[in-house]
């Protein structure tokens, strides 16, 4: 039911896992110049994501304004407690409860979204849809409604969901520009179908997805990073051409405002996390299995160790006989190709380890959640063994600094609330600043440095500003929380917000004289969405999936 007949429409620009100081560097350093005027001229300030801070668990929590004991989606994959080693790939029908496009649909708003994560496989929607990140490929139906794909394809025919990682480095200049200008390429693509869309459909609501934002920087966090020295005039040419990255981001999005009228459409730009440097890694199993309470079915490790052992000493001394070096030779550059010794090693790990653990003899087990952060499931549920275990992880320290190795140690029931509290972790671990939680059983020691600076990892904090003629202007905002993004859109509109919403309205954020004509109003929650569907990846899309991850480094 509406509030305000006269109500605002929405547009969301989302920047998924953009720094605010990277992007308060780019801006004083002259970049981003639309950027730069959206802040000047409304709301921005830092925006808190979800424990964790990962893709997943961020964007199920905006699109329903809950915290995820309600919405049960805690990483990427789905861990079974009850169950233990039942493991699967996350997806939008595995969101329990009400999202913000039923809210919208049900009260005849149209929406139109473009590559938000967590949206595969497509729901129906009053209006238009494009799934994200979750999509194995355009071979897979990825809009709604479906014939949408058709009409996409015919005018973007390389329209994809984000700039893909390969196996090999970008050592090589050619190889480094090749990728960045790949990221353009989907961007650009990327905005001028929501330019089209736009355009062509009535909407109430919009919502474009830049994904590649979070590729570069997982990626190329260290070129990028203004708290990073360059050492090298290469890498000042390679920052320079990732500010490029951000500077036609910045055009674009400048392109999308500029088909908005702002005296009627309230433009919000936001991330869902931010990003930092990655030092190192902790091995969380490597002190579980020191305790006894983790077992790993030991004498398969043994053989995979020997197959591999032979295989890298057959391919080390006769690589040419080996066809697949040959493919190597012909594909991959001097400089910039990994060595099929490293490719044989990613491709044995995988999101699968869980079946070299032996559940009859295994106590406890760490999980990667997906993200620098650790997912801790205990399978003797006792309140001992929990308060033994947390003591040991406080007590882990750095064997050359004498610090401690975690930063936090938080109960599933202490920072979640809500039905779907059942398929929590029982411990949610947060490593210390720039270091990251692995989930590996064949690591030897419990911390390990990086050799060298390349990789960004998730932080807790990301972005968000709003502009538009009911919004205040030059203000800056402080305690945001991506749960609270969904109540304010929702409010926006001239819509109650539903009482189960853990967010709460940004009021800070409006003028005083638009919330005296238009004060809040609460509705009943509605249970007709509170069941948890399954969609089942095929074999071929799951390793599409998973591969894509491990290459945006989550697993």
């Amino acid at each position: 039911m509406a509030i305000n007949e006269t109500a605002n429409k929405v547009c969301v620009i989302g920047l998924d896992g953009m720094a605010p100081h990277l992007l308060e560097w780019l801006v004083s350093e002259g970049h981003m110049p639309n950027i730069k005027k959206f802040m000047d001229k409304g709301i921005y300030g830092p925006l808190k994501s979800t424990i964790p801070p990962i893709t997943p668990t961020a964007w199920a929590s905006f699109i329903t304004g809950k915290n995820p004991g309600k919405h049960g989606i805690y990483g990427f994959l789905n861990f079974d407690p009850g169950n233990p080693g039942e493991v699967s790939l996350n997806n939008s029908q595995s969101i329990v409860g009400d999202t913000l496009l039923n809210i919208l649909s049900r009260n005849e708003k149209k929406s139109g979204i473009i590559n938000l994560p967590m949206t595969y496989p497509p729901q129906p929607v009053n209006g238009f849809l494009i799934t994200g990140l979750m999509t194995p490929s355009i071979e897979n139906t990825f809009t709604y409604p479906p014939e949408l794909k058709t009409e996409l394809l015919e005018i973007f025919p390389e329209y994809d969901f984000l700039v893909h990682f390969e196996l090999f480095d970008v050592n090589s200049d050619r190889r480094f520009k090749n990728f960045v200008d790949t990221a353009i390429k989907v961007i650009t693509i990327r905005a001028n179908a929501c330019l089209y869309l736009m355009e062509k459909y009535h909407w109430d609501f919009l919502m474009v997805h830049f994904q590649s934002v979070d590729a570069i920087q997982h990626k190329l966090w260290s070129y990028i990073d203004p708290d990073l020295k360059l050492s090298k005039s290469k890498d000042k040419w390679r920052r320079d051409r990732i500010i490029e990255f951000y500077n036609v981001l910045d055009k674009l999005i400048g392109q999308i405002k500029s088909r908005i009228n702002l005296s009627d459409t309230t433009t919000i730009i936001m991330s869902d996390h931010g990003f930092g440097a990655r030092k190192g890694k902790i091995f969380p199993n490597v002190l579980l299995k020191k305790l006894g309470i983790l077992k790993s079915y030991d004498e398969i490790s043994n053989v995979q160790s020997n197959i591999f052992k032979k295989t890298k000493e057959f391919l080390r001394y006769i690589p040419l006989l080996v066809p697949i070096y040959k493919m190597a030779r012909k594909n991959f550059s001097r400089k910039s190709r990994i060595t099929w010794l490293e490719y044989l090693e990613r491709q044995q790990d995988s999101f699968d380890f869980h079946k070299n653990l032996d559940f009859n003899k295994t106590k406890a087990y760490l999980m990667s959640a997906g993200s620098y952060y650790g997912s801790l499931y205990i399978n003797e549920q006792s309140h001992k063994l929990c308060d033994s275990l947390i003591k040991h992880l406080e007590n882990a320290r750095d064997p050359e600094t004498g610090e401690v190795i975690f930063k936090g140690i938080f109960r599933a029931k202490d920072i979640y609330s809500g039905e779907q509290l059942k398929l929590a972790p029982d411990l949610i671990i947060v490593p210390r600043e720039g270091y990251a939680i692995d989930d590996s059983l064949s690591a030897k020691k419990l911390l390990e440095r990086s050799s060298k600076l390349v990789w960004g990892e998730h932080r807790e904090y990301g972005i968000f500003m709003a502009f538009g003629d009911i919004i205040k202007e030059n203000n800056n905002l402080t305690n945001a929380r991506i749960i609270d993004i969904a109540p304010t859109i929702l409010y926006c509109l001239g819509l109650m917000i539903p009482e189960d919403m853990d967010g709460r309205i940004l009021v800070s954020i409006f003028k005083e004289s638009h919330m005296d004509n238009y004060p809040v109003e609460y509705s009943k929650m509605d249970k007709t969405n509170n069941n948890r569907l399954k969609h089942t990846y095929s074999q071929s899309e799951k390793i599409i999936v998973r591969d894509r991850l491990k290459n945006l480094g989550y697993f």
